[in-house]
């Protein structure tokens, strides 16, 4: 039996460290003269790879946990540009969350990705979720629960397009208590939906048939945006160790409410409350949206909401356009 092989080579940059800081990991580039050495064998290697290319020896190339100065510097010393840069979830995640900023440094990794056309490849996603599952319980707590509600809503509509003829790979619960899509498989679909590349790190054969391709490409394509931005904020929550509140209201059964994602670009944290009659009411503990920071509440079509400073101040007033399962970013302060 005749197995298709196509090699990929990812060339690592050793790291360099700052004059004044030993510790501290800087860009080799930022210091051309004293790394001279060490960027000379960056730039060598990466020729070798070129003509292995060339050969049809490898498959592709690409580069491995690298600045983005440092791609740069390599961009223009190389002919053939890299293909993929491997990367971890939280640049992953890093990288989605920049089109809400106001302003984008030109050196960081999404900008220099963008500009060469580069594939980002998130490595052992499913890893580094687990290792902080116990710093952020109600974040990982809500991905568990939507791997039940998914699956559910999931399910329903597949039985209802083929009356029960499509298979569809479970995973089944433990003493009685159902079916439901991994955590893993969530946050896999997901990336997915955003068009980042995926390598997971499975060998056991329960986790590879998870991992498989048509399975988390059909749950990614089922994913409304009202789920996306769910799983977002219960993943930005672990990765950052900050874990969501208790009363989140994240993650509930139905398909019908609207995420209203709320971004705050200011130097101050803002207090987000629902407009019910005339009335301004809290929604909630969470409803504080540190500067620089995002908050997802689940709406309806036409609801309304305020944003305050802490100083009291109105920021900006919002309404719910978006239809069932759909999104609405808000920016804070509101364009004029």
């Amino acid at each position: 039996r005749h197995v298709d092989v196509r090699l990929h080579v990812l060339l690592r940059l050793n790291h360099c460290h700052d004059k004044s800081h030993s510790i501290r990991v800087v860009p080799c580039s930022a210091d051309e003269v004293t790394n001279k050495e060490v960027l000379d064998r960056f730039v060598g290697s990466y020729q070798v790879l070129e003509k292995l290319y060339e050969h049809n020896i490898i498959h592709g190339m690409g580069l491995d946990d690298i600045h983005g100065l440092d791609i740069r510097y390599l961009v223009k010393r190389c002919s053939i540009k890299p293909q993929l840069y491997r990367g971890d979830i939280s640049q992953a995640l890093d990288i989605l969350k920049r089109s809400h900023r106001a302003e984008e440094s030109n050196e960081h990794i999404a900008t220099t990705l963008v500009a060469h056309n580069i594939t980002f490849l998130a490595s052992n996603v499913a890893g580094h979720i687990m290792e902080r599952k116990s710093m952020a319980p109600n974040a990982y707590a809500l991905l568990q629960n939507l791997g039940g509600v998914l699956y559910r809503a999931h399910h329903e509509m597949l039985n209802a397009q083929s009356a029960g003829d499509v298979a569809v790979l479970s995973t089944s619960g433990q003493a009685g208590e159902g079916q439901y899509y991994t955590v893993p498989r969530i946050v896999l679909s997901y990336l997915v939906r955003h068009k980042i590349c995926v390598l997971p790190h499975a060998y056991k054969a329960e986790h590879l048939a998870d991992d498989a391709p048509e399975w988390v490409g059909g749950l990614a394509n089922f994913l409304t945006e009202r789920r996306v931005n769910e799983i977002g904020t219960a993943l930005r929550a672990l990765l950052s160790e900050k874990d969501l509140p208790e009363d989140h209201g994240l993650g509930m059964d139905g398909e019908t409410g609207v995420a209203a994602v709320f971004h705050n670009l200011l130097v101050e944290e803002v207090h987000i409350y629902r407009v019910d009659g005339g009335e301004d009411s809290s929604v909630g503990a969470g409803g504080v949206v540190k500067s620089g920071a995002s908050y997802v509440v689940i709406a309806t079509k036409g609801d309304k909401f305020t944003a305050y400073g802490a100083d009291g101040r109105k920021r900006g007033d919002y309404m719910v356009i978006a239809d069932a399962g759909g999104a609405n970013d808000f920016t804070i302060p509101t364009a004029m």
